[in-house]
């Protein structure tokens, strides 16, 4: 779903933020929380330089509050992106969290494309260890900075362009492994790390196990998503096919030939699985090339997997 939001985008960020779970988001400026509360478990990247502070584009207040709900917030110049992510769904387009923003004409693209949100979440993720962490020292100076309102912004610091992120989607076919004994650590200690990069507190974690030469295990990466034909038994027909899901992380094992995958599990995965027949007829439907088979493992292109996408629950 692609949605172009203006009169309306004020009440969708506020009920999206009131249902999800988890907040992601990078805003520069920042001045009125009462539509989006950060809390708990929650990500905020947005420009609390002094600059910023002094002339009342942020507010220091607002980042407090936020900081002691225990928001994990950081602090770059110049950012001037606004980006927002709640559990499956971003909100990306001109909208600061303001009372001055919500008094102008703002344009917004809601989405649940998969390809999209996991590529908000990338860059928000990036921001996060770029920026300047906003811990109690940091609130405690700012919070003494003189303000004078300004009418104007003032121009942040030249930032070095990078590449933005762009996922891309993989069609795995996937049989049940059995895990030896010499991998239970490794497993674990990817499992602990990937937990940490949920996008739904009550996510859970899936791990695959891969080897040989396919492009998959060459060129897949945090932040693609994948798409998983499961066959039970190894054998016959798969039992089920699970919708497109972002990889959290990947560990290479090069002593032992192995690469780890961790996948993200969301909580309605299982109810939203599609039967091997389905997916067959969804893969001619879309115009997918050549045949699907259920040892799969290729890339399925931006434009063949948002068509994936849209059309999954129709089935």
């Amino acid at each position: 779903m692609n949605e172009l939001l203006s009169a309306g985008l004020w009440p969708r960020l506020k009920q999206l933020a009131k249902s999800a779970k988890k907040k992601h988001a990078a805003i520069a400026y920042v001045t009125d929380d009462t539509k989006i509360a950060f809390g708990k478990g929650d990500v905020l990247i947005t420009d609390a330089s002094d600059e910023a502070i002094k002339s009342g584009q942020t507010s220091a207040a607002v980042l407090k509050a936020a900081w002691k709900r225990k928001t994990q917030i950081a602090s770059i110049t110049g950012l001037h992106a606004k980006v927002y992510v709640f559990d499956k769904y971003a909100v990306i387009g001109s909208a600061n969290l303001s009372k001055e923003s919500e008094k102008r004409t703002e344009a917004a693209l809601f989405t649940d494309q998969p390809t999209v949100v996991s590529a908000a979440r990338l860059l928000i993720d990036r921001l996060m260890e770029e920026g300047d962490e906003v811990d109690e020292e940091f609130i405690e100076r700012i919070c003494k900075l003189p303000v004078t309102m300004r009418p104007h912004p003032i121009p942040g610091q030249k930032a070095k362009a990078k590449a933005d992120p762009v996922p891309r989607s993989w069609l795995v076919g996937l049989k049940p492994v059995e895990e030896k004994e010499e991998e239970k650590e490794v497993v674990e200690e990817g499992m602990e790390e990937a937990e940490k990069h949920v996008s739904q507190e009550d996510s859970s974690v899936s791990w695959i196990r891969f080897r040989g030469n396919s492009r998959f295990r060459k060129e897949a990466k945090a932040g693609d998503v994948v798409v998983c034909i499961w066959t039970e038994s190894g054998k016959g027909k798969p039992e089920a096919v699970y919708h497109h899901a972002p990889i959290l992380l990947r560990k290479d094992d090069e002593e032992n030939d192995v690469t780890w995958f961790y996948v993200e599990e969301f909580p309605d995965a299982h109810k939203t699985t599609l039967t091997w027949k389905q997916f067959q007829k969804l893969f001619v439907q879309i115009g997918a090339p050549g045949k699907v088979s259920q040892w799969a493992s290729r890339e399925l292109p931006r434009h063949i997997s948002d068509a994936m996408h849209d059309l999954w629950f129709d089935q």
